[in-house]
C-alpha cells in the first residue's frame, strides 16, 4: 500500500455518526445515569416494553463510548438482564428478534450494538414511548 489518500478517507467520519444532542434530549425522557460508575436507572413514569428498554440501554452505551467515557459500546444478554430488569428468557428472544428481525442490533455471541445508520429509527422509536405517558 502506497502513502497516497485512501479511497475509503471519504467515508470515514470523526462526528460520531449520529445526533449526540438529540439522543439526550430522547434518553433523558426515559432514563438517568449515575455519575462515577455510569449505571443507569428508568425511571418509572417511563413505561417501555422489553425491546425499547434493551434499546435504550444499548444507546446509552453507544453514547458512553463515542464520549469516551467507556472503552466499549456492546452489551451482553448478562449485562442487559443486569441493568434493564427485564427476565432471562425475555432479553435472549428480544435481541434474537432485535437483531435478525428489525436489524436495529449487530453482533453474535455475546457482544450486541446498535449500528450507528439505525440510531435515528431507535431514537423515533423512543420518542414515541415517551410520547405515549
Amino acid at each position: 500500500m502506497t502513502n497516497d489518500k485512501s479511497f475509503l478517507e471519504d467515508l470515514y467520519t470523526d462526528s460520531g455518526g449520529f445526533d449526540r444532542e438529540r439522543v439526550v434530549r430522547v434518553l433523558q425522557t426515559i432514563l438517568t445515569i449515575q455519575r462515577g460508575d455510569h449505571k443507569v436507572f428508568f425511571k418509572k413514569e417511563a413505561t417501555l416494553e422489553a425491546a425499547d428498554k434493551i434499546l435504550a440501554y444499548a444507546l446509552v452505551k453507544k453514547l458512553l463510548k463515542t464520549e469516551g467515557v467507556t472503552e466499549t459500546s456492546s452489551v451482553s444478554g448478562k449485562e442487559l438482564k443486569k441493568q434493564t430488569g427485564v427476565k432471562s428468557g425475555t432479553v435472549d428472544f428480544t435481541i434474537k428478534k432485535l437483531k435478525e428481525e428489525d436489524g436495529l442490533l449487530v453482533g453474535s455471541g455475546s457482544n450486541y450494538e446498535i449500528p450507528a445508520h439505525k440510531v435515528e429509527d431507535i431514537l423515533e422509536r423512543l420518542e414515541k414511548c415517551a410520547s405515549k405517558k
